[in-house]
């Protein structure tokens, strides 16, 4: 149990740290200079996002056990962002075309699997959440 709150916390803080709005545009921009390219991390997100939610709703929500799969997925939900950062110190100064791509895929990883762990993850929060205590 305190194993998930530290992980929650230090995710968050960690995403804090990486916005696509403002940090990962600036990381962006030692590898290129095109601002479509570099306006493409907030589409990313969003699609990343929203997309895989209404694709896995469904399956999910027909799950007997959300934790499993929440488990499952948030460990392939952190991964990305060690691939990145081990990216970033060791083959950050080679071929910017390929540097793009690789933050992309990585990037879109991230935002791929953070858009699937959300219907299982909220579906366990309204289950261990009192209604009274809902925001």
């Amino acid at each position: 149990m305190t194993v998930s709150w530290v992980d929650g916390i230090l995710f968050s803080i960690g995403l804090a740290f990486c916005t696509d709005l403002t940090i990962l545009p600036v990381f962006l921009s030692n590898f290129t200079d095109s601002k479509v390219v570099i306006s493409l991390i907030p589409a990313v997100t969003t699609l990343g996002i929203t997309l895989p939610q209404l694709l896995s709703a469904h399956y999910i929500e027909s799950l007997p056990r959300k934790k499993p799969i929440t488990t499952l997925i948030g460990v392939g939900m952190r991964l990305p962002w060690l691939f990145l950062s081990l990216f970033a110190l060791f083959l950050a100064d080679g071929n910017n075309t390929l540097n793009i791509v690789l933050f992309f895929v990585f990037y879109a990883m991230f935002t791929v699997t953070w858009g699937l762990i959300l219907p299982p993850w909220l579906d366990i929060m309204g289950k261990i959440v009192p209604m009274p205590k809902r925001g």
